[in-house]
């Protein structure tokens, strides 16, 4: 009876690798926080938060003209202590303060194991999949968790560098700016928990001719130290 048991197990571990494997981690769709610059103006801040989710939700096309500068600055503006302003001669507009994360809720680690809470996930598909499970893990104190069915449902926060570039410039397209610069949180060569910075209006004489650039000396606060 034990070997049937243990063949059991080793038959529902062989299909949950089998599904992650498939299916990847369960990667979360990014929560925003905006805040505009200059005079407060917080609905004109949940505006643009949920003109982004829209698009998020749509998955309407990013615009590929917005120009996304990592730990970077352009010519005619100055990062120091925490503040990104102007340069004489300069025509920029810094148009809001940006941090961007995904939501894991009070289960908050790089990957878990547990699927007990509705979680926004990027790929629209395991909604459907594990949202209905979600009661099934409440009502057996997490033991839901080892059922093969819930494996394509155990969240990551963590997301690649790629999809926080274009929701990044999601971003930008929902605020008006034409570029953005940003620090990755919590990094490593692939992928990233989140990033934080600024939405830039840029000054159109910039983009005659060479862009020119050059590292910020600072990251904005709350970024990858």
């Amino acid at each position: 009876m034990f070997e049937v048991k243990r063949a059991n197990l080793i038959r529902q571990i062989a299909l949950g690798a089998l599904c992650i494997g498939l299916t990847g981690c369960a990667t979360l769709n990014p929560v925003v926080n905006v805040t505009s610059l200059g005079e407060a103006n917080p609905s004109r801040d949940e505006e643009i938060a949920e003109r982004f989710e829209e698009a998020t939700s749509d998955d309407e096309p990013v615009d590929a003209s917005v120009r996304v500068l990592v730990d970077t600055v352009p010519e005619g503006l100055t990062y120091a202590d925490g503040q990104l302003s102007v340069d004489e001669g300069y025509a920029h507009e810094v148009v809001a303060h940006f941090e961007m994360t995904t939501d894991g809720g009070f289960l908050n680690f790089p990957t878990f194991w547990f699927t007990a809470s509705f979680f926004d996930y990027e790929a629209t598909w395991r909604r459907g999949l594990c949202w209905w499970q979600v009661p099934l893990e409440w009502v057996s104190l997490g033991f839901w968790s080892v059922v093969p069915t819930s494996y394509p449902c155990h969240p990551t926060i963590f997301r690649s560098k790629a999809a926080w570039v274009d929701s990044v410039k999601a971003l930008a397209q929902a605020a008006g700016a034409s570029s953005a610069i940003m620090s990755y949180i919590d990094a490593d060569q692939k992928e990233a928990r989140g990033t934080v910075g600024f939405l830039i209006k840029l000054d159109p004489k910039v983009l005659v001719g060479r862009f020119k650039t050059r590292p910020m000396e600072l990251k904005p606060a709350g970024a990858e130290k």
